[in-house]
């Protein structure tokens, strides 16, 4: 059906896993950030603009929370999903050397892409298990 081959019912649980957990990563950066441009164009043409205008101080106060550490989350970072995500590809994370956590480091990933698929299950999740490593 329009180009699209389904796996067959017969397809074992832990392939349907995998499929699973892609579509859920699909979901989250496709879609999410189609409704974070759509969303400020509804609200101002619904004259909801005080809705961004709060958004707007918060963003300002917040701006350095990324230098701080964010708002990373153990909890979510470790669901399963992302480890089916992971395994779909199969994406993994080679620790050649210790890294001292208190330095800078910039982190190279080839083949990238446009949306690098590897560098979020690598770095954003827990789904290659880097907080074992």
């Amino acid at each position: 059906m329009l180009g699209v081959d389904f796996s067959p019912m017969t397809e074992p649980w832990d392939q349907r896993n995998l499929v699973l957990g892609t579509l859920y990563h699909f979901f989250i950066v496709y879609w999410l950030a189609i409704v974070g441009f759509i969303l400020p164009v509804v609200l101002v043409l619904t004259f909801q603009w005080h809705i961004l205008l709060l958004y707007g101080i918060w963003y300002l106060y917040d701006r350095n929370s990324p230098k701080r550490g964010g708002y990373t989350s153990e909890w979510v970072q470790g669901w399963t999903v992302h480890k089916w995500f992971a395994n779909y590809f199969p994406v993994r994370l080679h620790k050649t050397a210790e890294l001292s956590p208190s330095h800078n480091y910039i982190v190279a990933c080839h083949p990238h892409g446009i949306i690098s698929m590897a560098v979020f299950a690598n770095f954003a999740t827990y789904g290659t298990d880097k907080n074992e490593k």
